[in-house]
């Protein structure tokens, strides 16, 4: 299509954007497809599941984000890409306006810890001390595709993937040299972008990318600044052995503006609460993947890999500042074969490995130099080594149908020797061996060429956070010993069962449809105790609910899209049974409208929309519903792409997410408000 013919089509696609359009249409197919004619939908590619498949024939909620939508955006991090998936919740709006937090499914922590397994090529991208997930690790434009599937990943992945996989994967150098660069500017100081050189010659290919932000922030004490880089390299090695290293570095320094009650929303929702508190983390991690392709008929990799974290802090808690610093490292692997027997009818793959990861994490708390009513100093070492076995089996009994199964035991051995030097000294806590049994029976049947239903039964886990099991910060208290730690190195994992039904529909012309129903019922779920004081596994709970997607071509080149998710997550426990988890929406949807012309403009409005929740388990602080609309769009020129994206278009003033504090008052968070965005990049 012309650059004329582009830009006259933009205008209609806008004036039919701006009124109703009732009546929607697949382009050249005015024909009617007989019902005896074959129909080839285009592959939907995911290896998330450790094996490349198409997405259709998998057992769960699966949605792929593709580079032409990556590359059309002026996003800076894969969680605002995330935020109109049903079943995620994006919340926490950063200096720049976007999200730095995603839940799925009624999973929450607020921010604390992920129950998204997230994954770089493959590779574990959490923090050891929390499980957080830093979304700055890599940069959507260094991005093939984001391969999001919802529910238990704990049958695969172990820890972590309670609420389902992220895995994100880069780019392929290919032969030749290509220089790419992007520029960012946006609102409050907002300016970073990313260069780099990526392509092959000969056998080796590689990648070597750096980047960088900056932003003040439109709350006072929010300014981040972040830099970070990567470099990759692949070789065959001579005959089926093949080798890919990865090394990777960020180093982020983030403001903490903290919360706001109501009345200081209302008043001034870009206020500070706190005055000093910061977050500053150096991460860094190596992966080297050994392949094999020829061994006992099958594929043999072997994947070590180590990371690093330091993190300096100052938060302030109950009204007590202290600096908080720790030093964490993970050395750790994979050894894993897998082979495809009989590959021409009744295709069965067998994938079998063991994993082992040791984690060490040195951390301290510190509040003497801020003058506190109790004084002290509290360090100490807590350890992790986990050993993991698994085991996946797909058969693909007909050409219709597709059973897997799947079963995987985790053992962790967790210990904590506290620092002789603290102040007062935090208990050790001797060696002990946690333990998770993750099971997966899962059935797939093609309806026909275009659709497919599943059915899965599965179990799943979250081990306890070596913060949640070790932390020596120290608080005072009125009663013997004089404080108390929050920390209790007696959790043990919470634990998933889970069942789960779906259908999906696709057309040739680009239309689908997809529905899915959940049920989870979690038991020793790990929770502040307030009768103790401490973590604890006392909560029951029941996360249940409906995905839906739709999405229809329309004419002129316009995509229309509609997001659902109901999600009723309850407390099954005690006088508050039946009452809804704090912090979780009861549900949330949103609706896109986009048009592209080819590879070359593309436009696109949506709109989101976020139930009620509330502050606290008894329900009595409710926290609103809001919607927020967006508007972006973009050009390409030869190798050079302008993008522009506004968040918050009508400039809402909202709290996307809260609690309760010390006395009992409510805390909100503010979101941010209207934020505008630009990219130019040059590829």
């Amino acid at each position: 299509m012309s650059a004329p013919r582009c830009m006259t089509t933009a205008a209609i696609a806008c004036a039919l954007a701006c009124g109703s359009v009732a009546t929607f249409a697949h382009p050249g197919h005015s024909d009617v497809v007989p019902d005896t004619q074959v129909v080839r939908l285009p592959e939907e590619i995911v290896s998330a599941l450790r094996s490349t498949e198409d997405a259709r024939r998998l057992p769960a909620a699966t949605f792929v984000l593709k580079r032409g939508e990556l590359v059309a955006r002026a996003d800076a991090r894969v969680s605002t890409l995330l935020a109109n998936l049903p079943g995620l919740y994006a919340y926490r709006t950063g200096p720049g306006g976007e999200p730095l937090t995603v839940d799925p499914r009624g999973f929450t922590a607020n921010g604390e810890v992920s129950y998204l397994k997230v994954l770089v090529d493959g590779n574990d991208v959490r923090d050891l001390e929390n499980g957080f997930v830093d979304w700055d690790w890599v940069p959507p434009a260094d991005i093939e595709r984001v391969e999001v599937i919802e529910g238990p990943g704990a049958w695969l992945y172990g820890d972590g993937a309670e609420g389902g996989i992220v895995n994100i994967v880069r780019r392929a150098p290919l032969q030749g040299l290509e220089p790419f660069a992007r520029l960012r500017l946006g609102d409050f100081e907002n300016r970073g972008g990313e260069l780099g050189l990526r392509g092959g010659r000969g056998e080796w290919s590689g990648l070597v990318s750096g980047r960088g932000r900056d932003v003040e922030g439109w709350r006072d004490r929010s300014a981040e600044q972040m830099r970070g880089g990567s470099v990759s390299l692949r070789r065959p090695l001579g005959g089926p052995i093949g080798l890919t290293l990865d090394v990777r570095w960020l180093d982020a320094e983030r403001e903490e503006p903290g919360s706001l009650t109501p009345e200081a929303f209302y008043a001034d929702p870009a206020e500070a609460e706190t005055p000093i508190d910061f977050t500053n983390q150096e991460r860094s991690a190596v992966a080297l993947t050994l392949t094999h392709s020829n061994v006992m008929g099958g594929e043999l990799k072997l994947a070590p890999f180590a990371r690093r974290e330091l993190t300096e802090q100052i938060r302030t808690i109950f009204f007590d500042p202290s600096r908080h610093r720790s030093d964490g490292t993970s050395i750790g692997g994979e050894l894993s074969w897998s082979r495809v027997f009989a590959p021409m009818q009744h295709a069965l793959r067998l994938d079998l490995g063991y994993q082992v990861d040791r984690g060490e994490l040195e951390t301290e708390w510190d509040n003497r130099e801020f003058f506190g009513f109790f004084p002290n100093r509290t360090a100490g070492t807590g350890t992790r080594l986990s050993h993991s076995l698994f085991s996946a089996l797909r058969w693909d009994a007909t050409p219709a149908l597709v059973a897997r199964a799947g079963l995987r035991g985790d053992w962790l051995s967790v210990e904590f020797e506290p620092d002789a030097t603290s102040s007062p000294v935090p208990p050790e806590v001797p060696a002990r061996t946690l333990s998770a049994t993750s099971p997966f029976l899962a059935v797939t049947h093609a309806l026909g060429d275009r659709a497919h239903a599943y059915a899965s039964v599965s179990g799943a886990f979250h081990a306890p956070t070596l913060n949640q099991l070790f932390d020596p910060h120290a608080f005072p208290a009125l009663f013997p010993p004089g404080y108390i730690l929050i920390s209790n190195g007696s959790l043990e994992p919470q634990r998933a069962t889970s069942f789960e039904v779906g259908a999906r529909w696709d057309d040739e012309s680009g239309a689908s449809a997809a529905l899915t129903l959940y049920h989870v019922s979690v038991k020793d779920e790990i929770d502040f105790d307030v009768s103790t004081f401490q973590y604890g596994n006392i909560g029951k709970s029941l996360h249940q609910g409906a995905l839906a997607r739709v999405r229809c071509p329309l004419p002129m080149g316009l995509m229309a899209e509609l997001d659902g998710t109901v999600s009723p997550t309850t407390i099954r426990d005690g006088s508050l049974d039946g009452n809804q988890i704090n912090a979780v929406p009861k549900g949330h949807a949103s609706g896109r409208l986009a048009w592209r012309c080819e590879d070359r403009f593309a436009l696109d409005a949506g709109a989101r929309w976020v139930a009620r929740q509330f502050l606290d388990k008894e329900n009595v602080y409710p926290l609103g519903e809001y919607t927020a609309l967006d508007l972006g769009g973009s050009a390409r020129v030869s190798r050079t792409r302008v993008s522009l994206r506004v968040l918050n278009l009508l400039d809402r003033r909202y709290a996307d997410t809260g609690f309760l504090g010390a006395f009992g008052e409510e805390r909100w968070i503010p979101a941010a408000p209207r934020t505008v965005v630009a990219s130019l990049s040059f590829e």
